[in-house]
């Protein structure tokens, strides 16, 4: 019988061992921050108390159930209707993303695809130094311990590694030209309170985030799907010559911004909304000068 325990505990570790037990070692060295675009319609739950799966969400006793202690074609087929984002019964993972380029691009694709209104679309974000390690998982490292399970699996690995060496030259770092976005997932119900901080994207674009990029404007108009948008959208990296800038509006922009989310995590958030932007080596300089005018007391580099 599928019983829920009410003694849940916050959050539900990872645990791989024997011959997937080299996973371990990159639980020491997650991305500092992870961002979580939630809305109404969103599978499980997410507030600013906990980020619950649908599993959990549904009170099932196997959403308390390590990933690793169960059966590794069933998770593998779980594995790949969450990532591949098919419709499914059962789903014991919550995904997050260490790229907020990304998560940006996710809010659009949410409030054109659902119609959700904007402030009902919420973009979350997490200190994962606030949280036991093995909490959080990165995407690749359960591809390649589960697609041997699944075909899905095996073609989304290939489309989110990087190109292969003797693929046809390009110009692009291979970063840029694979479809990978800094998944990572966390499993069951994880307690997010104190730990987190939540703003609607409504807030954040009156704050000014389209004029961040110009960029941004274009990539509204969905003549390209969220993983082409975002490729597109690093091209830029690429081409920072060609890009008109104006640093100190940018600034103004990414600290209105920063600030919505509070104190604990202006400065993180504002630093990484201006790594969104194509930059200069002459450009970081100016960026840490500006940033530090608005958070004197407080550690620009994180």
């Amino acid at each position: 019988m599928d019983t829920w325990d009410a003694e849940v505990a916050d959050c539900l570790v990872f645990k791989p061992t024997g011959s997937h037990s080299w996973i371990q070692e990159t639980f020491q060295y997650p991305p500092r921050y992870l961002y979580r675009v939630a809305t109404p319609r969103s599978e499980g739950q997410t507030t600013q108390s906990w980020a619950k799966s649908k599993d959990a969400t549904n009170s099932r006793a196997s959403s308390q159930k390590d990933l690793f202690s169960r059966s590794g074609k069933q998770m593998a087929n779980m594995l790949d209707r969450h990532l591949g984002r098919k419709e499914s019964k059962f789903d014991n993972f919550v995904s997050w993303t260490s790229s907020l380029l990304y998560a940006i691009q996710y809010i659009f694709s949410r409030h054109h695809e659902e119609r959700t209104p904007l402030d009902k679309i919420m973009l979350y974000i997490v200190d994962t130094t606030k949280f036991p390690a093995g909490v959080f998982i990165r995407d690749m490292d359960l591809l390649a311990v589960y697609s041997p399970f699944n075909a899905g699996l095996q073609k989304l690995q290939c489309a989110r590694s990087p190109v292969l060496k003797d693929a046809p030259p390009s110009s692009l770092p291979e970063f840029l030209r694979a479809s990978y976005f800094g998944e990572y997932l966390s499993q069951g119900a994880l307690r997010i309170e104190g730990r987190c901080s939540a703003v609607s994207a409504q807030d954040i674009l009156d704050a000014g985030l389209l004029d961040l990029r110009v960029e941004f404007k274009a990539s509204r108009r969905f003549n390209l799907g969220l993983d082409e948008r975002v490729k597109h959208l690093r091209k830029a990296f690429a081409q920072c010559d060609d890009l008109p800038r104006d640093i100190e509006r940018e600034i103004r922009v990414a600290v209105a911004i920063g600030n919505l989310f509070g104190p604990d995590w202006s400065v993180s958030v504002a630093a990484s909304l201006m790594a969104l932007r194509p930059c200069r080596g002459e450009d970081l300089l100016v960026i840490c000068r500006e940033l530090l005018q608005y958070f004197p007391s407080k550690c620009v580099v994180h």
